[in-house]
């Protein structure tokens, strides 16, 4: 019996909230062939006085577990549970992680992260670590990041998306000035999204605008303090061709990405890009680079007090990326700055 569902906005994923077997359950479904499915217990229904529950017996029989009662305190029992009106589902900003509330109250947290190591989420009430969820205590930061992007969302506005646009559109005008096109990229979904071209005579450059609203997930970030990595826009910026729209086709379709995979985008990360061969390059991959001597200095605007950093996907030679997941990319960056004399050809020679 479905309770509640609810599709996150990148339409990758859909929570369901489930009743079977005296329990309900919070299940994550991934779309696409994305990353497997992923379930959290939220509560048991009724008290089973007499037998023992036992938890891989039901997984055996195909049907979700009863949490046994000696693991239960008093919130992980909902009787009143038919009532849709007292559920409700939250996906955050991640478009990876879910909350579930109950009458108002958030009672369970399902993170990003859910699934690794023998973890699938928190539950205010499950007394102790078991297979099914930990508990969800008064003081889990979740909580309180949950409740913050709720007020977010409650307060955006079309003027919250046409300040921070028109603040972006001024920091790639200042980079690169020329003939420049706005492109919508979202196909009419929240968040909105654009691509902005410019044509500098010398220089075709292309940038994602909208980005930057959402946070990349941050499971397996290297950063002590992540929140300052997670909000990013894309370029691309190279030699004038003949046809930039392939190339404006990749950047487009990249933006959504991390939150279709659960991943993120950073400094030193690689990826194919046959689009390049599409255009006539013999490169096929690209490179993602903040910092390095050739480029430009940009000035981003923050958004939600958070820093947004301008990813470039630099063009590079299957050979280059072999050499980057040996060496590193930090030190392909560092012959490229020495011996190449334009990284920004497309028709360039490989450097190793």
């Amino acid at each position: 019996m479905v309770l509640a569902e609810l599709q996150n906005w990148q339409e990758c994923r859909t929570a369901v909230l489930e009743y079977e077997n005296d329990s309900i359950y919070l299940y994550n479904h991934p779309h696409h062939g994305n990353p497997e499915l992923k379930s959290l217990w939220i509560a048991n229904t009724k008290r089973r006085w007499f037998g023992k529950s036992d938890i891989k017996s039901d997984m055996d029989k195909g049907l979700q577990p009863y949490m046994p009662k000696e693991d239960c305190n008093e919130s992980g029992y909902i009787k009143d549970f038919k009532n849709s009106g007292n559920w409700e589902l939250q996906w955050g900003l991640d478009q990876n992680s879910i909350a579930v509330s109950y009458q108002g109250k958030i009672i369970a947290i399902m993170p990003e992260w859910s699934g690794v190591n023998g973890f699938y989420g928190y539950s205010a009430g499950v007394m102790g670590e078991t297979p099914l969820a930990w508990p969800l205590k008064d003081d889990n930061i979740q909580i309180n990041r949950f409740l913050k992007e709720k007020e977010f969302l409650e307060s955006w506005s079309e003027s919250t998306w046409i300040t921070h646009q028109e603040r972006l559109l001024k920091a790639f005008d200042a980079l690169y000035s020329g003939e420049s096109r706005y492109f919508a990229a979202d196909e009419g979904k929240w968040p909105p999204l654009g691509i902005h071209y410019c044509n500098t005579g010398d220089t075709e450059f292309m940038a994602t605008v909208g980005m930057s609203q959402l946070p990349m997930p941050e499971y397996g970030m290297p950063h002590e303090e992540p929140e300052e990595f997670r909000r990013i826009e894309l370029a691309m910026a190279c030699r004038p061709i003949s046809d930039f729209q392939p190339l404006a086709q990749y950047l487009s379709g990249q933006s959504t990405y991390p939150w279709n995979f659960g991943s993120h985008f950073d400094h030193g990360h690689t990826m194919p890009c046959e689009q390049l061969r599409e255009v006539g390059s013999n490169a096929s991959f690209v490179a993602f680079v903040d910092k390095a001597k050739f480029l430009p200095e940009v000035l981003m605007p923050s958004f939600e007090g958070n820093s947004v950093r301008l990813l470039f996907m630099l063009p590079i030679y299957e050979s280059e990326q072999r050499y980057a997941e040996e060496k590193s990319t930090q030190e392909l960056l560092k012959i490229i700055e020495n011996e190449c004399e334009d990284p920004f050809d497309l028709f360039r020679e490989a450097i190793v």
